[in-house]
């Protein structure tokens, strides 16, 4: 059963009306109608809870018999609605209140739930990325599913990198798929250790080549050039830092030195809905600081004259003259270049610092 007609009308007006209370509303009540209540805002959110619940069941203290039962009636909810949810599963990915119920599937449900959904979402990757509702459907997998598993999905986005990251749906999840390959995969089981799995985007990397700085002047763009160089690998990362400051060959030798001490990423959850989260744009503390004392640098001088400092321009390495200060003034752009303050080489937070210092005035 799919859960439409007449019955499943009623019922949700009934579920309205009593605002889920006044008799024993849980998923078995809905039976049938699962679609339908996936597909309406007030019983989207219904499902939603109660698979939240049911994912906690059986894991609080107390008397095991009760809990073991609990468990097996919460197991049996999430069924009901993963086998009403699974034959409309592509029409409620992209459905306005649907889509969080796969989320939640996705996130709640059992490994095998997972695999059957995550094959739904195979040969329709790029489609769904730039779909309003599938591109959250797409990034909770990548936050959910094994790695591993991932592969053969992220793989789609082969031949259409840059159409993904030019879309307002689709740079989300190009933003995803670096952030989650670009970590570690943690062993299960005797030994442990970490996988590198950085090496199932390099073909992300790749399609970014000869084209960096346009990214980083990009709305989306720099969303992602951002996330590059927030959680890449040192050497996905010190291909994008030396195109975006232009670095030839001896400049690089120069460059290698520590990289700079990263904050953390945070990450928001909407937690009612779950939705995802838009990257900010808004300049970290760290790196505005960094930018500031530049300036205030430039300005003190040695003499403590502001007048007479205003005269002199101080003379910059080739490095140095080699960033971009069309990129410093950009809208867009300037996240990116304070980002690589935060978290490029020591050799990349002086070139750029020593770059505003010198053209501080050009920038009022």
């Amino acid at each position: 059963g799919g859960g439409g007609g007449r019955a499943s009308v009623s019922l949700l007006d009934e579920f309205r009306a009593s605002g889920g209370k006044g008799r024993s509303w849980d998923l078995a009540a809905i039976e049938g109608h699962v679609v339908a209540f996936a597909q309406d805002q007030h019983g989207s959110r219904f499902i939603q809870q109660r698979l939240e619940q049911s994912s906690g069941h059986g894991a609080g203290k107390g008397n095991s018999q009760v809990s073991k039962s609990s468990g097996a009636r919460a197991g049996e909810e999430t069924e009901l609605v993963f086998l009403e949810v699974l034959p409309r599963a592509h029409e409620l990915i992209v459905d306005v209140f649907g889509n969080y119920v796969v989320q939640k599937l996705f996130e709640h449900g059992t490994e095998e739930h997972r695999a059957v959904l995550l094959s739904l979402l195979g040969g329709h990757a790029v489609r769904l990325a730039m779909q309003m509702y599938g591109c959250r459907v797409i990034q909770r997998a990548l936050e959910v599913v094994d790695p591993v598993l991932l592969v053969p999905l992220i793989k789609e986005y082969s031949g259409a990198v840059l159409e993904c990251v030019h879309d307002q749906n689709g740079n989300h999840v190009i933003q995803k798929c670096v952030e989650v390959m670009s970590a570690p995969r943690r062993f299960q089981g005797q030994g442990g250790g970490d996988e590198d799995m950085s090496e199932h985007i390099q073909f992300i990397l790749d399609a970014f080549k000869g084209q960096v700085k346009a990214l980083s002047a990009h709305p989306y763009g720099c969303r992602v050039i951002q996330r590059v160089l927030e959680h890449c690998t040192k050497r996905h990362k010190d291909a994008v830092l030396d195109e975006l400051l232009g670095l030839d060959q001896d400049q690089r030798s120069q460059n290698e030195g520590p990289t700079t001490e990263s904050g953390e990423n945070e990450n928001c959850e909407d937690n009612n809905p779950p939705a995802f989260q838009e990257p900010s744009l808004e300049p970290t503390q760290e790196a505005s600081q960094e930018l500031a004392g530049g300036q205030e640098g430039a300005l003190g001088g040695a003499t403590g004259c502001g007048a007479s400092s205003r005269r002199v321009s101080p003379r910059v390495s080739p490095r140095a003259a080699s960033v971009d200060v069309a990129l410093i003034k950009d809208q867009y752009g300037n996240y990116v270049i304070q980002h690589v303050i935060q978290y490029g080489r020591a050799g990349d937070r002086e070139a750029v610092v020593a770059r505003v210092r010198r053209d501080l005035f050009s920038f009022a």
